[in-house]
């Protein structure tokens, strides 16, 4: 593979890894149509960092204090989501991955359902914040009938410190 396919292989993985597993494939269905190669790289990928994720996730939720919801999106939210972020109120938790999580909230204005995303406490290190600006940056570029393209990317002081935030 060409240096210039392994950037797409990293770009699509890290895209793909912010997304709930059960959006994953629709997602590479998308992207990887005729490219099998790409597919089968950025699944390897995926398939690695689930694993990572499993044996990481309650050792990192049990440091900041994140109560397990790993009951599926009918789980409560954990006590760390705040009533409202920026401009929503958070109704209720839709899924989440060993970083962040994905809420169905209220938009103020315009009112609307969206879905926000946001990144767990504590978490929101250089390089975590870094990933999360560039996936918003090119989500709010993307239009494609398949992928929720960003409405808005921010910070919102809940109380943990400057929590990043995006809305589709």
């Amino acid at each position: 593979m060409t240096p210039e396919g392994w950037e797409t292989v990293k770009e699509l993985f890290q895209l793909a890894l912010e997304r709930a597993p059960n959006e994953r494939r629709a997602f590479l269905d998308a992207f990887c149509r005729d490219n099998a190669e790409l597919r089968r790289e950025v699944e390897s990928l995926l398939a690695h960092a689930t694993a990572s994720d499993r044996l990481l996730e309650d050792p990192i939720r049990k440091r900041i204090g994140v109560a397990n919801t790993s009951g599926g999106p009918n789980a409560l939210a954990p006590h760390w989501v705040p009533a409202t972020i920026g401009r929503y109120r958070v109704l209720s938790l839709i899924g989440e991955g060993g970083m962040g999580a994905v809420y169905k909230a209220e938009q103020e204005l315009p009112r609307r359902i969206v879905a926000l995303k946001i990144i767990k406490p504590g978490l929101a290190n250089a390089d975590v914040l870094r990933r999360f600006d560039r996936e918003s940056q090119a989500l709010g570029r993307l239009q494609h009938p398949g992928i929720a393209q960003i409405h808005e990317a921010g910070t919102a002081d809940t109380g943990f410190g400057a929590q990043p935030y995006a809305s589709n």
